[in-house]
């Protein structure tokens, strides 16, 4: 899910590609937010370009 959110993609085409409901998809983003302390989608997007950065 973390690529299909960096590549800009929106909830509902993420949850088609996956199987799962836009409700699933909007669950797992604001999770994914509240970790990388991101307060906006682009936050979460830079946020996780930085760590795959300092990951490798």
């Amino acid at each position: 899910m973390l690529d299909k959110v960096v590549d800009g993609k929106m909830n509902k085409v993420i949850a088609d590609d996956l199987g799962i409901s836009i409700k699933t998809v909007e669950a797992h983003r604001g999770k994914m937010m509240d970790k990388m302390g991101a307060r906006s989608i682009a936050d979460l997007v830079q946020a996780i370009m930085s760590y795959r950065q300092q990951k490798g």
